[in-house]
């Protein structure tokens, strides 16, 4: 499942970034990395951003960023 799929306050865990090294550390430096746990908080009225939360920090993120992360709920 997409990231930008996720329901808002389920739990789910990163298991793929699919995008260009730039996007990809620059997600990673915000904490955004492969096996971390993320939850999103809101979507905006036109769901774009997402405010996630990963590491115990909230960061608004673009739905094009969102869509290239790669998630799987926790049951």
């Amino acid at each position: 499942m997409k990231l930008v799929h996720l329901p808002c306050k389920r739990k789910a865990k990163i298991i793929s970034i699919n995008c260009g090294e730039k996007t990809k550390k620059k997600l990673a430096k915000m904490g955004v990395v492969k096996g971390v746990d993320v939850v999103v908080v809101r979507k905006a009225p036109l769901k774009d951003p997402l405010e996630i939360n990963v590491k115990d920090f909230y960061l608004a993120i673009r739905k094009c960023d969102a869509f290239n992360i790669e998630v799987a709920l926790y049951d």
